[in-house]
C-alpha cells in the first residue's frame, strides 16, 4: 500500500504531507496564522499513525503489520517543529512582545 492509498484503509495520516508542504509555502510567503493552521491539522493527522490498525479495524480493513523506525520520527518531528515555531510565533505576535 503506498500512503495515498491508506484513505481507502482508514489511514490517514500520509495526508498530512500535503497539509504540510502547504504550512511551508504560507509560512514563506509570511501568511502565518493560516501556516499555523494548516500545520497543526497536519499535525494531528500525523499522530493519527499511532492509531493506524484501531482505525483500520473500524473502517473493516485490516492494517498490515508495521513499525516506526527513525525515518517516521524525524517525519513527525518536522511537522511538529514547524507547528510549534508557527504557534510561538503567533503567540509573541498577539502578546505585544
Amino acid at each position: 500500500m503506498r500512503g495515498w492509498e491508506g484513505a481507502r484503509y482508514g489511514i490517514l495520516a500520509w495526508y498530512a504531507n500535503p497539509l504540510f508542504l502547504l504550512a511551508v509555502l504560507l509560512t514563506m510567503m509570511r501568511y502565518f496564522r493560516a501556516a499555523g493552521t494548516l500545520a497543526g491539522l497536519a499535525a494531528v493527522i500525523a499522530l493519527t499513525s499511532f492509531a493506524a490498525p484501531t482505525l483500520a479495524e473500524w473502517f473493516g480493513t485490516s492494517a498490515t503489520s508495521f513499525t516506526f523506525r527513525a525515518g517516521f520520527y524525524v517525519w513527525l518531528l518536522g511537522i511538529v517543529l514547524l507547528f510549534a515555531g508557527l504557534f510561538g510565533l503567533l503567540g509573541k505576535r498577539f502578546s505585544g512582545r
